[in-house]
């Protein structure tokens, strides 16, 4: 075994056997580390050429030792003859007395692959040869490492490590110091005098009149050299070194997640930055990277709707820190209501989650907020061709740090610049978020605000004619408060959250607005009795005061001679309060044999416009280990969800509807395939019962079934990429378009099933019945730059195809005729997207420019289908054309 010693006296020992074999010396052993001059000869005018600076060893590589030799504790000596180039490159090492038993070749190795500077004779890079003998000796004792230099009284230095651009701190930063010498004199060997603390702060001690060399070093970033001279270091006052550092590789800034929640769901998601904002064709969001995952259907126009498993964006649910949220995304496609820098984490379920959620049967979205502590100011400015964003974080005091960010689109700003004349609709967006945390007694308090409103407006390039409300609006707000403490084993999470959520609809006669304003809690109790058995107990409280307005018109009930006027408005208010409570409680097992069962049991108790349900839903998860990077899991449970509240209405709908549940099964596997590279494959059936089925009275007489394959092949984020395969395999199946059922467009744009149609033969598929998505995300990054693709190839949605048309005098217009629900399809969908992301680091902050470009190749893939007045000839109506979206983003 090679004698272990450390770098700074390797690199003394190799520069000694150049200098001195190349002047004539002995031989020096490889593992003589005795530091002595270089020797100098002396040169006079007539004399050959000289060496004028010995080449320095730069990085040296450590042989390894031969097995079989360590094995039998063989010693050996191996004498070699190497030749620099002037570049001080390795150009030859040739054996000249040889040891055999695999030494020869592990000390040619060692010597070829450390590196030099090169050697100068007479004043000029030279090639020269010098001979090196490399001593292996079988486990010897490693000499004990050099005292470090005495510490004096006076401090000559004092300094702080920071990352560029970012101005974090750097802790555990190894501060090395050296004697500085005369030119031509190596410099004494470095010694470790100490670490940078948490706030990357450090100190240095030296004796006076003594000049230094100060390198402080932090893993991934360049080291940081500074040179004391002698009157630096006997000034009267110690030198303040100010250390702003590069990253060594550019990496995006992430989100420290200080715990791995336990997975209590059979199939569980998780996405952490930077994968959340540099995910091509998702404009940087991260919550349009879900979008991207198994089990979610692909939606026309790049809609902002969350369809999993074919089930309608109303069965699934959307969580903000364990509270509901009305919506995902902005209008028409936008980016989600969050913005980026506050979202710590998202996990996605796409099936068989835990009691924790309720009132969904379809999957879970869970978002949530940073919460770490932030001790120095930082902020965030993102501007791009669609909004521009601010975020800014930092500590407020006494314990308390905080964020607020805001976001607003300016679409309707700019349009009037590009409108030729007339006028056009435009969404407007903006958003906003705010959070305030610290340490408060046993735990941590956080405080929330969130809020989001989207509106469509009539914009024009004619001053005079002002810009036009439509009278079509949504949005919510959003107080929220989360306190964890821990006490005597036991975990507490109390969890109250108030609202307000608003929408309007205005189109022609119609007219709706409906408000509401929503009361949370949530309670949580968490306690491992042993390593193997953790059990919880939780509360999910909700109380909505919910009211509906609405203005439509009333056909008349009879024809007769003469003109009608089918005009009449009916006013109505529809007062929609309810009320809902779930207890739930959960444990997880590990009984052995690394099984590991999650049973858990939730019950739910609703009221709902003067109508009283309670649910129970059982479930269970159970995860088998059966090596350290193979599980096997499975699962199946109830999930209950209650009818939107305006169909138990005993005026417009039906007072006895039942809740609607499904019974869900799930099997797979996960397994690592190496380190960064993992593999996730599920099978699942969903079969969802008394869906509520048009025209009222509403019957609970709706079915739906779901099942198929969702795999994703996954490679972590590393230092330069990551990526995922995504593909989904599924049936998805309806009895009758129930009143909740998932459609892709309204009527005449596509969507031409009549609700409440039903198929001959029971079963026909969903309009997401998507029978092959795949989806493959890739991004790499190349020094400053990072480039990354999308690509998406997801079978034809179906369709109802008109049959013809019929004239009605009554209505003076022709009603087309349509043939069996969903019976064709739609084309294959397919379309990549590309994005470049550039960064520069400047010493107190970093600007990057990014372009986003949806559809490349500008593919015409049809997502709906229009028909002429006698619903004969017809028109596809085309995808997004090639959509660019270039910004640039400022972090300080």
């Amino acid at each position: 075994m090679l004698r272990p010693a450390r770098r700074a006296r390797r690199a003394a020992t190799l520069l000694l056997a150049v200098g001195g074999l190349v002047a004539g010396a002995r031989p020096v052993r490889g593992q003589d580390f005795d530091q002595r001059p270089f020797p100098e000869r002396e040169v006079d005018a007539g004399q050959a050429p000289a060496l004028t600076k010995p080449p320095q060893l730069l990085q040296a590589a450590p042989p390894n030792y031969p097995p079989e030799a360590l094995a039998a504790r063989l010693a050996a000596d191996v004498t070699m003859d190497v030749d620099l180039d002037a570049a001080g490159r390795v150009t030859n090492v040739a054996v000249t007395a040889g040891a055999g038993h695999g030494f020869d070749e592990a000390a040619v190795a060692a010597v070829k692959a450390s590196r030099f500077s090169p050697a100068e004779i007479d004043g000029r890079p030279s090639a020269v040869r010098f001979s090196y003998t490399l001593h292996f000796l079988p486990r010897v004792a490693p000499p004990p490492p050099p005292p470090a230099p005495p510490l004096t009284e006076q401090v000559v230095a004092t300094g702080r490590l920071r990352e560029k651009g970012t101005r974090d701190p750097l802790p555990d930063a190894e501060v090395s110091v050296s004697q500085r010498r005369g030119a031509g004199e190596p410099e004494s060997p470095a010694a470790v005098v100490g670490v940078t603390d948490a706030d990357g702060r450090f100190v240095v001690r030296g004796k006076p009149g003594v000049p230094l060399r100060i390198v402080v070093l932090s893993p991934d970033h360049d080291p940081c050299v500074y040179d004391l001279d002698a009157a630096a270091v006997s000034a009267d006052r110690p030198a303040t070194l100010d250390c702003l550092v590069e990253a060594a590789v550019a990496a995006l800034h992430e989100t420290t997640v200080r715990g791995r929640r336990q997975a209590q769901a059979v199939t569980r998601y998780t996405l952490t930055q930077p994968e959340l904002t540099t995910v091509p064709g998702t404009f940087g969001d991260p919550l349009r990277v879900v979008q991207n995952l198994p089990g979610v259907a692909r939606t026309p126009f790049g809609l902002g709707l969350l369809v999993i498993r074919g089930a309608s964006p109303q069965d699934s649910g959307v969580f903000v820190e364990g509270h509901q949220i009305p919506i995902l995304y902005h209008f028409l496609g936008g980016p989600s209501v969050l913005t980026p820098r506050l979202i710590d984490r998202i996990d996605f379920f796409p099936g068989n989650f835990g009691v924790r959620y309720g009132r969904a049967t379809a999957g879970i979205v869970d978002v949530d907020l940073k919460t770490d502590a932030t001790l120095r100011l930082h902020g965030t400015v993102d501007l791009n061709l669609l909004d521009s964003s601010v975020y800014v974080e930092g500590p407020l005091g006494r314990g308390w740090t905080g964020s607020v960010s805001a976001r607003r689109s300016y679409i309707d700003l700019l349009l009037p610049a590009f409108l030729s004349g007339g006028t056009t609709a435009a969404p407007v967006y903006w958003d906003y978020q705010a959070g305030v945390h610290r340490r408060l007694g046993p735990g941590e308090l956080s405080l929330f605000a969130i809020g989001s409103n989207d509106s469509l407006k009539v914009v024009s390039n004619d001053a005079s004619r002002g810009n036009i409300d439509l009278g079509t609006s949504t949005g919510f707000h959003r107080l929220i408060g989360v306190y964890t403490a821990t006490v005597k084993g036991w975990t507490n999470m109390l969890s109250p959250a108030l609202g307000y959520d608003r929408l309007r609809f205005s189109a022609g006669a119609v007219d709706v607005d409906r408000a509401a304003w929503v009361a949370e809690l949530r309670d949580e109790l968490t306690r491992a009795f042993t390593k193997s058995f953790t059990w919880r107990l939780g509360l999910d409280a909700l109380a909505t005061r919910d009211d509906l307005y609405f203005d439509l018109p009333l056909a008349p009930d009879a024809r007769l001679y003469g003109p009608t006027d089918p005009t009449a408005i009916q006013h109505s208010d529809v007062p929609l309060n309810r009320a809902a409570a779930g207890l739930y409680t959960d444990a997880t097992w590990d009984v052995g044999g690394g099984v590991r069962l999650i049973p858990g049991l939730r019950a739910d108790l609703f009221r709902y416009v003067g109508q009283d349900r309670a649910t129970v839903d059982p479930r269970l998860v159970v995860r088998w280990t059966t090596s350290p990077v193979q599980v096997w899991k499975a699962g199946a449970g109830i999930f209950h969800q209650m009818p939107e509240p305006q169909l138990l209405n005993s005026s417009y709908g039906s007072p006895d509807l039942p809740p609607i549940w499904a019974d869900q099964y799930s099997f797979g596997f996960e397994r690592r395939l190496r380190p960064a590279l993992t593999v996730d494959a599920t099978t699942y059936l969903v079969r969802r019962h008394d869906q509520p089925v048009p025209p009222p009275p509403f019957t609970p007489s709706g079915q739906e079934r779901s099942y198929g394959l969702e795999l994703i092949v996954k490679h972590a984020f590393t230092a330069r990429f990551y990526g995922w395969l995504a593909y989904t395999l599924s049936w998805s199946q309806q009895t009758a378009y129930a009143v909740n059922a998932a459609q892709q467009t309204m009527p005449n744009m596509g969507n031409v099933a009549t609700p409440g149609a039903t198929s001959s033969n029971g079963w026909f598929p969903t309009d997401y019945d998507q029978r092959h998505n795949l989806i493959a995300v890739g991004s790499y990054q190349l020094k400053r730059w990072r480039l990354g693709g999308r690509f998406r190839l997801v079978s034809g949605s179906p369709e109802t195809p008109v049959v013809g048309g019929v004239y009605d005098a009554d209505l003076n217009q022709y009603q087309c005729q349509y043939g069996a629900p969903n019976s064709v399809r739609k084309p294959t969908f397919h379309q990549l997207d590309v994005r470049v992301d550039r960064t520069w680091t400047f010493r107190l902050w970093e600007l990057s420019a990014y372009l986003d470009v949806q559809n490349v190749y500008n593919a015409q893939n049809p997502e709906a289908t229009i028909y002429d007045y006698r619903c004969r000839g017809s028109e596809a109506i085309r995808g997004l054309p090639i959509l660019p979206i270039l910004g640039v983003k400022g972090l300080f």
